[in-house]
C-alpha cells in the first residue's frame, strides 16, 4: 500500500518524508516484532508515542491520549499571568487567565 501511495505520489510531484512519518502498533499483543516498511526507499520509524493535531498520543495495547504536556501548560500560563500582575485588579486577572488557559483546555476537550 505504502508503494501504491509513494508511486501514485511521484506522479502527481508529491514526496512523502519517511522521517515526518511514524508508525505505532495498537495490540494486546505488543512483543510480537513487525517487519520495517519504507516509503521509497526510506524506512518509517516505529514510535511507542506520537503528536498529531496537538495531542500526544500513546500506542500500547489501547490507544490513549497523554495530557500531561497540556496540563503543564495550563499551569505555566496561569503562574505567568499571576506572577506578571500583582498590582492588577481581580477581574483583569481573571480576564488574562481565561484568555491564555482556553487555548489549552480547548485541546483537551
Amino acid at each position: 500500500m505504502l508503494n501504491i501511495c509513494y508511486n501514485k505520489g511521484a506522479e502527481l510531484d508529491i514526496i512523502f518524508n519517511a522521517e515526518k512519518s511514524c508508525l505505532c502498533k495498537i495490540s494486546k499483543v505488543t512483543s510480537k516484532q513487525i517487519d520495517e516498511l519504507f516509503i521509497g526507499h526510506q524506512a518509517v520509524n516505529w514510535v511507542d508515542r506520537l503528536k498529531y493535531l496537538g495531542l500526544r498520543f500513546c500506542c500500547q495495547k489501547q490507544l490513549s491520549i497523554d495530557i500531561s504536556v497540556t496540563v503543564r501548560k495550563v499551569y505555566a500560563a496561569a503562574n505567568a499571568v499571576l506572577s506578571h500582575s500583582r498590582f492588577v485588579s481581580d477581574i483583569i486577572r481573571l480576564s488574562l487567565m481565561e484568555s491564555l488557559c482556553s487555548t489549552y483546555f480547548d485541546v483537551c476537550t
